[in-house]
């Protein structure tokens, strides 16, 4: 029995939790000529996980974007509004004090008034999400936890198959797919538009493959629940991922990709904030100009698992990342580059697996304030070093308990844009207690802590930290609870997050301590085809003793309750989707500006109806159908009342092709 610790989590984060269990899979590197089953103790993080999506719900859900491909995870709240400032929160916390990676590449941070992290959804694998402080391999600076993106890849539409198999004669050539294509084509009724999207795959050989997709969006304003359109909410959008896949034989496996992404639409300086209710203030909104995000990544993954091999299961991941903003007219940017390596190794030892691992980023953040307010533009760009020493086990005490922990050694050097310089370091530990009682039902607890120094916090604000500001501590303490059957299913959380010596975005220092608190609950059944699921979520956020208080980089959001029935008719090709989210008020304070009020309930309905077109091999048709009852509201993740009404009714009409 080969026990590994690729996915162990010291403590897995708010809607997941650390278990052990027997998986049966495929040894492609065992034997050339035939394949062999192998027993693996492996550590999930996700066991409750709720706010994983996965590739099925990617199917099933279409996404346009952020919002609606976590529209259901209970602890995850995105944006509404413009596309562009679609930014993310988890259990209360924006991404931007989370690890957030693509294919393993960290992302940065541009401008606190949008997001910060820019996919196209149909690129997707798959997405983890990580709440909390955790794992010693959730990287550095993972303060609330982590989110990994991962892209699709040649296999995931022809799977591996070794080159040669054992006949009744000895070893004989196998066949296999060398070529195959993925065409999408998207109509959007509110703010009529389109979106189109091309993927070929093929293999050279059985072992080697390659990914080329592109798409392409064009979307004009939209309309809120009242028939109102909303200025500037229109834009263009174009991603392209490219990827060269090899499974070898005795263990090795590679990946090479180069992920773009390009979003563009008129604005004013802030994306995210209307621009009337900044001049009711008295506020300038800035120039009205074409607005351009782009990001590039470019990523190299390399594993080494021989079999019989219990010392060696090595990981690499060397990345590079830039994310660049320009505003036309101005001609203000922003930029951050990131270059860094992951390299890890997991023994597996009796009852016992470690993984000890080393990551190094280097990153620059650069700003310049256009001809107008170039006396504003740091002497310099920011920089910062960071290197991690880490090392996380799994022991396995009985048949039934396992102990997760381990620790992080971080170390931090930045200089920033007028030349002042900060240097830190911290250990940070983990641990937690799994508990198996019957193959139906884990449970888990434990407690973890997370560090991050003075450093690059977005590229537009240039720092100007003061000499005294201190590095950022977090800790997570969290308990859960995941049942499954294959008929009844449900899983439970709860959890405290601290960040102590918060620096928010904008520079300055440090504001203080926030935290959070709260709870989830799933409940669901699936029989013949038919699944539904029932959640509740609840996140209390407190910043220097204020509850419910929010500044960037936080969220007030009331009590978030879903229901969502879903059916498959296997014969027919027929699916069939009806989807409830509803809102409870919350009462928001503010550090900054505008004074507390309360944010408004709203009950969202959506549905989808798929057929996988039993008389054409490979087609699929799909109707969505967001905000079914046309609902006028804004989002309660928008910062304060300053936001864009959401959309009304939408409805999105895809045909997908593939062979």
């Amino acid at each position: 029995m080969k026990i590994t610790t690729k996915h162990v989590c010291g403590f897995a984060g708010a809607t997941l939790a650390v278990t052990a269990t027997v998986n049966a899979q495929t040894n492609e590197a065992a034997q050339p000529t035939q394949e062999l089953e192998q027993t693996v103790l492996t550590a999930d993080e996700n066991i409750v996980a709720s706010n994983d999506v996965t590739s099925e719900d990617i199917k099933l859900e279409n996404p346009a974007d952020l919002k609606q491909l976590f529209k259901k995870s209970p602890g995850i709240n995105v944006n509404g509004g413009a596309n562009m400032a679609q930014q993310t929160f988890v259990n209360g916390f924006e991404s931007t004090q989370m690890n957030v990676t693509i294919d393993g590449a960290s992302q940065g941070n541009l401008f606190h008034h949008q997001s910060s992290t820019l996919i196209d959804p149909s690129l997707l694998k798959s997405v983890e999400v990580l709440p909390g402080a955790g794992s010693a391999l959730d990287g550095p600076g993972a303060l609330a936890g982590s989110i990994r993106y991962e892209t699709k890849n040649v296999f995931d539409y022809l799977p591996y198959t070794s080159g040669v198999q054992l006949g009744a004669k000895g070893p004989v050539n196998v066949e296999y797919d060398r070529f195959g294509s993925d065409s999408k084509a998207t109509y959007y009724s509110n703010g009529e538009g389109y979106g189109l999207s091309q993927t070929i795959y093929g293999k050279f050989t059985p072992e080697w493959g390659y990914l080329l997709s592109g798409s392409y969006t064009d979307r004009d304003e939209y309309e809120d629940g009242e028939g109102n359109t909303v200025d500037n909410s229109g834009f263009t959008q174009a991603a392209g991922l490219f990827k060269l896949s090899g499974r070898l034989q005795n263990g090795h496996s590679i990946d090479l990709g180069i992920d773009y992404f390009q979003n563009e639409t008129l604005a004013y300086d802030r994306v995210n904030i209307a621009s009337d209710y900044l001049t009711s203030r008295g506020r300038s909104p800035g120039v009205l100009q074409q607005m351009k995000s782009t990001r590039t990544t470019a990523t190299l993954d390399y594993e080494f698992a021989p079999d019989n091999n219990e010392l060696v299961n090595l990981e690499a991941n060397l990345f590079y990342t830039d994310q660049d903003l320009e505003r036309e007219e101005t001609q203000v940017t922003s930029a951050v580059e990131t270059l860094g390596l992951d390299l890890r190794n997991t023994f597996n030892f009796w009852k016992l697996a470690s993984t000890f691992g080393f990551d190094y980023q280097d990153k620059t953040g650069s700003a310049d304030y256009g001809p107008a307010d170039a006396s504003w533009n740091p002497t310099q760009d920011q920089s910062e070093q960071i290197f991690g020493f880490y090392n996380q086990n799994i022991l396995s005490v009985h048949e039934q308990v396992d102990l997760s922990f381990g620790v992080r050694y971080d170390n931090y050097d930045y200089t920033g844009g007028w030349g002042e310089e900060h240097s830190s370091d911290k250990f940070s530990p983990n641990a937690s207690i799994i508990w198996r009682p019957s193959d139906s039902l884990t449970v888990d607890a434990g407690y973890s802590e997370a560090y991050r120094g003075v450093g690059i916090r977005e590229a537009y604000m240039g720092g100007a930290y003061a000499s005294n500001t201190e590095a950022e501590e977090a800790n997570t303490l969290k308990a859960n609870i995941a049942y499954d059957d294959g008929t009844f299913f449900g899983s439970g959380s709860i959890y405290q997050q601290e960040i102590d010596n918060y620096i928010e975005p904008t520079g300055g220092g440090n504001l203080g301590d926030i935290s959070t608190q709260g709870y989830e609950v799933s409940l669901g059944f699936r029989t013949n085809g038919f699944t539904t699921t029932l959640a509740v979520a609840d996140t209390t956020p407190e910043i220097n003793g204020i509850e419910n208080a929010e500044v960037y980089g936080t969220v007030v959001a009331g009590r978030r309750w879903l229901a969502d029935f879903n059916y498959a008719h296997g014969d027919t090709g027929l699916g069939l989707g009806y989807f409830i989210e509803y809102r409870e008020s919350v009462d928001a304070e503010y550090l900054d500006y505008p004074p507390a009020y309360t944010k408004d309930s709203y009950a969202l309905s959506s549905l989808y109806l798929t057929w996988d077109v039993q008389q054409v091999e490979g087609l699929n048709l799909q109707l969505n159908v967001d905000n079914l009852f046309d609902k006028q509201y804004m989002d309660q993740t928008v910062y304060a009342a300053s936001g864009l009404a959401s959309p009304g009714r939408q409805f999105r009409i895809s045909a997908n092709y593939t062979f």
